[in-house]
């Protein structure tokens, strides 16, 4: 792990942040919504918050539910990294930290950037997740 104050959780395949320390919370199966799954598997990682949450496709589509859940865990969240996102729904309680939108083409981004959220090339996620962990 580069900094023993944020803790890099990874929803999805996504194989080069094992570099920078990042663990996947793989939801175990079963009959309880996805949601609820990535949450407990969050939960039996102890990660040590501040933590920033990586996702990528239908994963991102939960982040609003993992929110929630980190906030009544008391597990501060410093940011959210999706890429090429299925798009959450915006609320009054999320995104309750900054969001970074990484795609593969420009046209997928147009969302992310209407929201107001940070965009960049899905290429520059390894030296996105540095940046933000080391700033922490």
């Amino acid at each position: 792990m580069l900094n023993a104050v944020t803790d890099v959780i990874v929803l999805g395949d996504l194989p080069d942040l094992q570099s920078l320390g990042a663990r996947r919370a793989e939801p175990a199966p079963g009959d309880a919504p996805l949601a609820a799954r990535v949450c407990a598997e969050i939960t039996r990682l102890t990660p040590t918050p501040p933590l920033l949450i990586v996702t990528v496709g239908e994963y991102c589509a939960l982040l609003p539910a993992i929110a929630l859940a980190q906030r009544a865990a008391r597990r501060r969240v410093v940011g959210y990294v999706l890429i090429d996102p299925d798009y959450p729904a915006v609320s009054e309680s999320w995104p309750d930290a900054r969001v970074h939108v990484l795609g593969t083409s420009e046209s997928n981004l147009r969302t992310a950037e209407l929201r107001g959220w940070e965009t960049g090339h899905a290429s520059g996620l390894h030296d996105l997740v540095r940046e933000i962990v080391l700033s922490e």
